[in-house]
């Protein structure tokens, strides 16, 4: 059979597929590590353009920060007494801690102090001129400081006059955070409201602005050009993302393309033809193959030849196991399978339960041969009366005894059969007793009773036949 086979060996289609997809497959893998890895640089870029801007934004931030705090305190020093009597003793009295100990603690914050951003922005190599503006940036948010410290100093002087604890208690705050500023002989000499509109002209006034101006104007611009400059980088190596990604794309259309064609063959010369070939395997019928592939069509002629094998086996197997040799009736066992799978609905049936007279004295007296007559004789009677178009409805159930299922019949119908059946077992010369049970809705009581009922009136016909022999 092998021999016989045409077709193409589906290797030969498999290997240059294969070989074709290994190759666009390590080029898309490729691509795919320099897409990576220039994908990474973006990202890279864009982090350390993130970590710029968060170090000008720390510098804005801190300088801001010292401002509104040391503001807080220029502006309201000492606290006066809850009951506001401006000739309460000292110790009624007590300076404004909370702005002023928020800039001693944003003062000695380290991680945040202008010259160690300034020396972490360096490191990302800007440019000159930005580099410039960072550094007049931070010369005068120094001098921004410098002037909060001298404010500070003159409120401290305020506070001098108010009560020695004052005194105390700021400078145990200050101490070894705010770097001592010398007042002059001028400003000691200044009244309590010359003190306070002093340390608030040092932050509030045209020199503290300008310095404040600076800051916020040089940042803004460091801002600009970093981010001008982070951008035309990303830019350049998003083109060469945008060009790896073209090739990356092509690669995989074209990859795309040969496996749909691969598809497109395999499925054409093997598994459409597998599944024609499992439908027609269910439903056993022999194989047709359209296929070029030697594999599809080797496969066809084996199943073929199965097939054939299988059915004379199986006729065979059915003739024996279904029907009555004797008599050529379905047998016991296709009666049982018949119950079994009947789907009670609200159709009219009759059960006729025949059995046959005298078998066993014939048997007795003239042997098997004469009774085994005797038995064609009477199967072809109820042949002859009740069997129906598709011959499955009467079966031969044992030696001597036959079932007949008639549905959709009427009931006026029976007593006609029952006498053709008489006329019958004249004509065969044969003695036959039967009984049956009728429903107009077998549904309602099902074939279990009727084939009960049905025996029942057989045994009571029988008995009856035979009394009017030994009467006769």
């Amino acid at each position: 059979m092998a021999n016989k086979t045409k077709g193409i060996k589906i290797i030969h289609i498999f290997l240059p597929f294969i070989i074709l997809i290994f190759a666009l497959y390590s080029f898309v893998i490729t691509i795919t590590v320099f897409f990576n890895s220039t994908s990474e640089s973006i990202i890279t870029e864009m982090d350390k353009a993130a970590l710029c801007n968060r170090h000008v934004s720390d510098l804005q931030s801190r300088n801001s920060k010292l401002s509104e705090t040391s503001a807080a305190f220029i502006d309201t020093p000492v606290i006066p007494p809850y009951s506001a009597n401006p000739m309460a003793p000292a110790s009624a009295r007590h300076i404004n801690e909370t702005p002023i100990t928020q800039y001693v603690l944003e003062l000695s914050d380290d991680t945040k102090e202008p010259s160690l951003l300034l020396e972490e922005l360096k490191k990302y190599n800007p440019k000159a001129e930005t580099l410039a503006l960072i550094e007049e940036a931070v010369d005068s948010m120094y001098k921004m400081n410098e002037a909060q410290y001298h404010a500070i100093y003159l409120a401290q002087e305020y506070t001098k006059r108010k009560g020695t604890n004052l005194e105390s208690a700021l400078n145990a705050i200050i101490k070894d955070a705010v770097p001592e500023y010398t007042l002059t002989v001028d400003e000691k000499a200044k009244t309590d409201e010359e003190l306070l509109e002093a340390a608030d002209d040092c932050i509030t006034g045209e020199t503290y602005n300008g310095y404040k101006s600076t800051v916020s104007e040089n940042l803004r611009k460091v801002l600009q050009s970093i981010n001008e400059s982070s951008t035309k980088k990303q830019s350049n190596l998003q083109f060469n993302v945008k060009m790896l990604r073209g090739f990356l794309w092509s690669s995989i259309l074209l990859l795309f393309i040969i496996n749909i064609i691969f598809v497109i063959i395999i499925g054409k010369s093997l598994v459409l033809p597998v599944v024609k070939f499992a439908k027609k395997i269910d439903d056993n019928q022999r194989l047709e193959s359209t296929s070029n592939l030697y594999e599809a069509n080797r496969l066809v002629n084996a199943y073929n030849a199965l097939l054939d094998r299988h059915m004379e086996f199986e006729n065979d197997l059915k003739e024996v196991a279904e029907m009555d040799a004797l008599t050529g009736l379905p047998n016991r066992y296709c009666y049982n399978e018949f119950l079994k799978n009947q789907t009670l609905d609200g159709r009219s049936v009759c059960v006729f339960l025949f059995d046959i007279n005298n078998l066993k004295y014939v048997n007795d007296t003239f042997g098997h041969n004469k009774g085994d007559e005797l038995i064609k004789s009477a199967s072809e009677c109820i042949k002859e009366c009740f069997l129906d178009e598709e011959k499955k409805n009467c079966y031969r159930i044992g030696g001597d005894e036959f079932v007949a299922i008639l549905d959709n019949i009427y009931e006026e119908d029976i007593e006609k059969l029952l006498t053709r059946f008489k006329v019958q077992q004249e004509v065969k010369n044969v003695s036959i007793a039967v009984g049956y049970s009728y429903s107009k809705n077998v549904l309602s009581i099902g074939y279990e009773k009727l084939i009960i009922d049905a025996d029942q009136k057989m045994y009571e016909n029988k008995n009856e036949m035979k009394k009017n022999l030994q009467e006769k």
